[in-house]
């Protein structure tokens, strides 16, 4: 959705926020697996659906190397275009997002700050406004 996969492919909104603040847990796995008697040299990640999409898209990332031994992806792929998207329908996606929102700036900073200033639920809701608009996804990975 838009709190995870906004991408206006910017320095402020460069998406794919959700598989950034997956490869953090994974970080905190590697340092804390030992306390909780596990061990970070045998990580294990599994998803279904689009968790699957998202197990398979940190199997090719550069970012979560080292962090995981092997994942067990459950009907879905990071490959597949509903669970990934290319940077031009990305673009098109956010452009309605502000479009709905009635932001009209330009500005990525602006823009930014703007976004940032909107309560959660205005977000949601214009979220699930484009989902009326477009279909089963929105915001998801984009490759």
């Amino acid at each position: 959705n838009v709190f995870g996969f906004l991408s206006m492919n910017t320095t402020k909104i460069p998406g794919n926020a959700g598989l950034r603040d997956q490869v953090t847990l994974l970080r905190w796995v590697q340092r804390n697996a030992k306390h909780f008697g596990g061990d970070p040299n045998n990580v294990t990640i599994a998803g279904q659906s689009a968790g699957a999409a998202a197990a398979h898209l940190l199997t090719l990332s550069k970012a979560a190397k080292g962090l995981f031994k092997r994942a067990i992806l459950m009907s879905g792929t990071g490959i597949s275009s509903f669970f990934s998207m290319s940077p031009v329908y990305a673009a098109h996606i956010s452009n309605q997002l502000l479009f709905v929102l009635g932001i009209k700036d330009t500005d990525p900073e602006e823009i930014h700050r703007k976004l940032i200033d909107l309560p959660a639920k205005k977000l949601s809701d214009a979220n699930a406004a484009l989902l009326e608009q477009f279909g089963l996804t929105t915001f998801v990975p984009t490759v």
